[in-house]
């Protein structure tokens, strides 16, 4: 990742506490939200830095993210590697 950030347009799911959150506190003036089962379905025009990973991160399995496939491409790995230290 680059040292200086970059917006993107997030498409995720969020389940549980993680979609009551972001109904009560947006993301982005240009947040928009879909209710979907156990959830909510959010488009939002996000800063994409450390800081942001680092937040996203946080809930763990009450996320999916949908797009841009650089960052689902992004976390997956960091998944893999976090499994692979799990390993043997």
């Amino acid at each position: 990742m680059n040292a200086s950030a970059s917006s993107i347009s997030l498409h995720a799911e969020f389940y549980g506490s993680a979609a009551m959150h972001l109904q009560e506190s947006p993301l982005s003036a240009d947040q928009t939200v879909q209710a979907i089962e156990g959830g909510i379905r959010l488009n939002a025009t996000v800063t994409y830095d450390r800081r942001f990973l680092w937040w996203l991160r946080g809930f763990g399995a009450d996320v999916k993210v949908l797009a841009p496939a650089m960052l689902v491409d992004r976390l997956k790995a960091d998944l893999q590697a976090t499994l692979a230290g799990y390993a043997g």
